[in-house]
């Protein structure tokens, strides 16, 4: 795909999409095969140059697996990471780490073995680089981990929740920085401070997840998509009177999940206030 016709996210949010953007046709899926057909197919051929045919092919596939066991090694790192920051959560569902030593065992493998190595030292050379993967980089985590009074299934509906929650502030903030306007960025703020306070809420009482639900798929996405349109109307012409509803729309949203959380706040002191009577009658 053309520069033209690709563009970040960030780039996205920023500036909205106009002229050549806006009317680039994204590539069709013949022209996607076809340069999948120039990039990879012909590698046995340049190569050829330098190395037999048979070489030339190994060469292919010990480059191929030596960057797939990389990007998998890559995902893994980061299904691990998203695992150790967090207090209860589940094991990744697939050991990515393994995985990455064996395909770059195999990439090794390949690698001594065409270039002139009996297939036993091949082996053997595949093995002790698949041992110095795993000392490297360790192995998948393969046990949930437990909070107190927090489940991992609790732990991983609070993380899906968090992982909605994150595009859609994007999307606001981009909206409120795009505006220009000192009082829409500050509502911004204050209405992520607000989202976190709510999160932090929900951690506290996973019961309160599923009340966060209207928040996650009503009251944010409309908020970010009316802040965008107001803001592209806002590049073609300002009008002080768009912006103070905007401004006073994001104050609503904040006012909603004040009330939310402090309901929920409400309802755990209830449960607690509760806790400590019956602990009192027991203790009589």
């Amino acid at each position: 795909m053309s520069v033209l016709g690709q563009r970040s996210r960030l780039a996205e949010r920023l500036i909205p999409a106009k002229g050549l953007f806006r009317n680039a046709a994204p590539p069709s899926e013949r022209a996607r095969k076809a340069r999948l057909m120039l990039h990879v197919l012909p590698l046995p051929i340049l190569l050829r140059g330098f190395y037999g045919v048979e070489q030339a092919f190994a060469a292919v596939a010990v480059l191929g697996l030596f960057f797939a066991a990389i990007w998998v090694l890559g995902e893994g790192l980061r299904a691990e990471d998203h695992w150790r920051a967090r207090d209860a959560a589940k094991a990744p569902k697939w050991r990515l780490k393994l995985v990455s030593a064996v395909l770059m065992a195999l990439a090794v493998a390949l690698a001594f073995y065409f270039g002139g190595m009996s297939a036993f030292g091949a082996g053997l050379a595949g093995i002790l680089a698949a041992v110095l993967h795993a000392t490297a980089f360790g192995l998948d985590p393969r046990h949930d981990k437990q909070s107190t009074g927090v489940t991992a299934f609790e732990a991983e509906r609070i993380e899906g929740l968090s992982e909605a929650i994150e595009p859609q502030l994007a999307r606001i903030a981009a909206a409120a920085v795009l505006s220009g306007d000192a009082v829409l960025r500050a509502e911004a703020r204050a209405l992520e401070l607000m989202v976190q306070a709510r999160m932090q809420a929900v951690r506290a009482d996973p019961a309160a997840t599923a009340a966060s639900r209207k928040m996650v798929s009503v009251w944010l996405p409309a908020l970010a998509e009316a802040l965008e349109r107001g803001v592209q109307m806002e590049i073609i012409s300002h009008d002080p009177e768009r912006v103070a509803r905007l401004g006073a729309a994001m104050f609503e949203v904040r006012n909603r999940i004040e009330a939310l959380t402090e309901a929920t706040q409400s309802n755990a002191d209830r449960r607690l206030s509760g806790d400590l009577a019956a602990l009192r009658e027991a203790l009589r």
